[in-house]
């Protein structure tokens, strides 16, 4: 009977380990507008993982010659997550801006979204009615690089992605993520497998007696 249950319970937990859930960790990135110039892009960042949140984000522009003036219409889409700006100015001052932005957020829970604008412009050029399209992809290859976006979770994992595009659409969706592995590395389960092979031995042993 002892044998039986070294048997059962060795395969019942090896059985468990190994059928374990891969989760999600990603994102999902949307930049459109609604002015035929596109030098006011909005950004629309959104948690498509399954359970990690999001702890902090930056959108970098990466051409050269290039800033943003301001942010503003900072608005929470979806849930109950907090923002703090902490690269970025929200009040508009045509001699001055960054060429990238950051946040840092609490509570951005998976299928929440956060959104803003962010007037671009040629670096102390006021008002230049610059065109996201041309900055941000597509901008002339290597040797001016596209815009990227970068995401951290609260499992301490980054995820980044460089945009890209071609003239002509409102919108632009980008996204990233990966699958997660078993939860219990192959390392884990190898004392699993003994234990049910020498439950099986033990039990051939006392029939055969």
């Amino acid at each position: 009977m002892l044998s039986h249950r070294i048997v059962l319970a060795s395969l019942v937990a090896a059985f468990c380990a190994t059928g374990a859930h891969a989760a999600t960790v990603g994102f999902q990135l949307t930049v459109a507008t609604t002015a035929s110039s596109g030098d006011r892009p909005q950004f629309t960042l959104m948690n498509i993982s399954d359970v990690e949140t999001i702890t902090a984000f930056t959108f970098a522009i990466n051409a050269p010659g290039y800033w943003f003036d301001y942010i503003y219409n900072e608005t929470v889409v979806s849930g109950s997550l907090t923002a703090s700006r902490t690269v970025g100015q929200s009040v508009a001052n045509e001699t001055s801006g960054t060429t990238s932005l950051a946040y840092t957020t609490t509570g951005f829970d998976p299928t929440e979204a956060f959104r803003f604008r962010a007037e671009l412009d040629a670096i102390n050029t006021a008002d230049s009615t610059t065109n996201f399209r041309s900055v941000f992809f597509n901008n002339g290859g290597a040797a001016v690089p596209n815009a990227t976006v970068s995401v951290s979770f609260s499992d301490g994992r980054n995820l980044s992605l460089t945009l890209s595009g071609s003239a002509g659409q409102s919108s632009y969706i980008y996204s990233a993520a990966i699958d997660d592995t078993a939860k219990v590395p192959l390392p884990a389960t190898l004392p699993l497998t003994l234990a049910g092979c020498v439950g099986l031995g033990l039990l051939a042993r006392r029939r055969k007696s």
